[in-house]
């Protein structure tokens, strides 16, 4: 899904409704309306804002035409061009881990570079390698939503006082989930204790099929707290289900989910057998719920 907005430095002041068709070969035709054109003639802004809440690929060949029309209009203009992709695609192909497969990630960064725009904003990207590859990216941590989700959501009555336990689902997630525990201990720890556990997850890396989850629990821990899983991208969900296996049962009243990027595309259906709560930051599943994520908030599922 593409939205485009024309901007100031201090809000969006207008949202441009473009159409696209497509030829009888596939090829996709662009043009903004007559209502966009009069609009734009007035426009005294400085920033147009491109949205792109990530569904396919085709998507990159519209914000191209979408671009080079905007670029056409107001090229007598002192205007900056902004990127918003909540979603890098492809950020989990960002190495070869086999022989003679692509490094995805870096044909997208090319991709999306070659469009040169001013700024490109993106929330919580899979790969570290992202800001390194992408022109002028600027990312939003993880940890400022999920500060605002926690402190918010466990601060109504039934979960006051309740230790909670971060969960990371592995090695790969402990440095985000170690970085949250630490603030939120520092900083909210009025309203709960915090514990933090890191799961070991092993993975066959010709298929990536999980081999083996393990989810050691501290005897320490009441048995009043909540436990919430916390990573950045759900997509099928098997690591979530396997983890959830993998903690005791009587354990497992009280278990949460909270992801950045909550793609479920194998529905929601799978997760709810084993977690009561399901949130994320960004939705890019439509049979759920409205693409997109929501300014300083998360999705409730």
């Amino acid at each position: 899904m593409i939205r485009i907005y024309l901007s100031n430095q201090f809000r969006r002041c207008r949202k441009l409704e473009g159409k696209f068709w497509n030829f009888p070969a596939g090829e996709f035709g662009f043009r903004l309306t007559d209502e966009d054109l009069e609009y734009a003639s007035r426009f005294t802004g400085d920033l147009i804002e491109i949205e792109w809440n990530y569904e396919n690929d085709a998507e990159l060949v519209q914000i191209a035409m979408i671009k080079e029309a905007l670029v056409k209009l107001f090229m007598f203009r002192n205007v900056k061009y902004k990127l918003n992709m909540p979603y890098i695609p492809y950020a989990r192909q960002d190495r070869r881990c086999n022989e003679g497969e692509a490094a995805s990630l870096t044909v997208i960064a090319g991709l999306i570079n070659g469009l040169g725009f001013d700024f490109v904003e993106a929330i919580d990207p899979h790969s570290i390698v992202a800001p390194a590859v992408i022109n002028n990216l600027a990312c939003v941590e993880q940890l400022y939503y999920f500060l605002q989700h926690i402190t918010e959501f466990y601060a109504e009555a039934e979960y006051v006082r309740r230790p909670i336990v971060l969960i990371a689902p592995d090695q790969g997630a402990s440095k985000k989930t170690m970085a949250l525990f630490k603030e939120l201990s520092t900083h909210y720890g009025k309203l709960h204790n915090y514990y933090i556990v890191t799961a070991d997850k092993e993975r066959d890396l010709t298929n990536g099929e999980i081999v083996r989850t393990v989810v050691d629990i501290p005897s320490h821990i009441p048995d009043s707290a909540i436990y919430l899983v916390v990573d950045d991208i759900c997509d099928g969900g098997r690591t979530f289900v396997e983890l959830a296996k993998a903690i005791p049962e009587e354990k497992r009243s009280h278990l949460h989910l909270l992801v950045t990027h909550g793609i479920f595309s194998q529905g929601l259906d799978v997760l709810r057998q084993y977690y009561s709560e399901i949130s994320c930051i960004n939705l890019m599943n439509k049979s759920i719920g409205q693409l997109g994520a929501p300014l300083n908030s998360t999705i409730k599922l």
